[in-house]
C-alpha cells in the first residue's frame, strides 16, 4: 500500500512517502502531484524514511514531478532514504541528477584510557 502526506513546515513544504511506490500507484501519486503542482509556492522535500518499496515506474515518477516542478521554478530535494532505496536510484544512474540531503553524522564517541 502506497501513502502520502504533503505539509507545510517551517522549512519549506515536505512531501512525505511511505509504503511501496510500485506500477500500480506511481499513476495514482502522478495525477495527484499534477493536481497539487500548482499549490507549491516553494522548493519541495521529499521525504523518503517511510519508502519501502520503489520501482522504476516510481522513479519515473519522480522524473515527472522534478520537470514540473522546474518548470515552475521549483527544485526538490529528497531526505531520509533507505540504503536500499539509494541503490534504485544509483543502479538508474539518478543519484548524482536530483539532490538528497545529507544524512546526519553521528556523533563520534571518545574512550577514555586511564593508566
Amino acid at each position: 500500500m502506497f501513502d502520502y502526506t504533503l505539509h507545510a513546515t517551517s522549512g519549506g513544504l515536505v512531501l512525505a512517502l511511505s509504503g511501496d511506490l510500485d506500477t500500480h500507484a506511481a499513476q495514482a501519486f502522478d495525477n495527484a502531484m499534477e493536481a497539487h503542482i500548482g499549490r507549491i509556492a516553494t522548493d519541495l522535500t521529499i521525504d523518503l524514511a517511510q519508502l519501502t518499496y520503489l520501482n522504476s515506474t516510481g522513479i519515473r515518477s519522480f522524473i515527472r514531478l522534478h520537470k514540473l516542478l522546474k518548470t515552475n521554478g521549483r527544485n526538490m530535494t529528497f531526505r531520509g532514504a533507505s540504503a536500499k532505496i539509494l541503490r534504485i536510484f544509483h543502479y538508474c544512474g539518478l543519484d548524482a541528477f536530483f539532490a538528497f540531503e545529507p544524512e546526519a553524522e553521528p556523533g563520534v564517541l571518545l574512550a577514555v584510557q586511564e593508566g
